[in-house]
């Protein structure tokens, strides 16, 4: 069987439309972001003549959206100094309070343990490439143990939240909350 060619019709010439500026609030190339630092680029002198220029007014501007450079990790030392009491003729310390910066009684701050835990627990990434990044991006020289031994310090926390969270679900008196339907021979059913 032959195939069938349709033969090409030719288009009506209809006048284009002029084309119309948008207006200002829609004519725009690329969102802006928020400015965190603002370069000013200006000629102090013309380049063809040397002769000083004077006036500015803006030429225009361009964003650039750019990682700083990786800070070096922080590693602070508290030393705690006593002091003798010739009163009590006894030395005399101040009581170290670290709640709120460091992890239980490690070394690893708040900050630092929560960037291993997103890193681990959200994006998946192993341990091993978690030491390398620590290593090459902070500076940060921390052993594979105690990055595992800090992700069983957060799963241990975790599981206490997680057993809460069940424990008050198991005490509801209505334990399913999905209020869809289904279809039953055609018809719609319930549950």
């Amino acid at each position: 069987m032959p195939a069938v060619v349709t033969p090409t019709k030719a288009k009506p010439d209809v006048p284009k439309r002029p084309h119309t500026k948008l207006a200002a609030h829609f004519n725009r190339g690329c969102r802006c972001e928020a400015l965190t630092r603002t370069e000013v680029h200006a000629l102090a002198s013309c380049p063809d003549c040397a002769y000083p220029l004077r006036g500015s007014s803006i030429d225009y501007r361009r964003q650039v959206i750019d990682l700083p450079l990786p800070q070096s990790g922080e590693v602070i030392e508290h030393q705690v100094i006593k002091r003798w009491c010739p009163a009590c003729q006894r030395w005399r310390r101040p009581t170290l309070d670290l709640t709120g910066q460091v992890v239980g009684q490690g070394r690893i701050g708040r900050r630092l343990a929560s960037l291993i835990a997103s890193l681990a627990l959200v994006l998946r990434v192993p341990v091993r490439r978690i030491h390398v990044s620590l290593r090459t991006l902070h500076q940060l020289t921390i052993s594979i143990g105690e990055i595992v031994e800090l992700l069983h310090q957060v799963r241990r926390t975790r599981q206490d939240e997680e057993d809460a969270r069940n424990q008050q679900a198991r005490d509801r008196p209505i334990r399913h909350g999905d209020e869809t339907g289904w279809r039953e021979n055609g018809r719609p059913g319930s549950i």
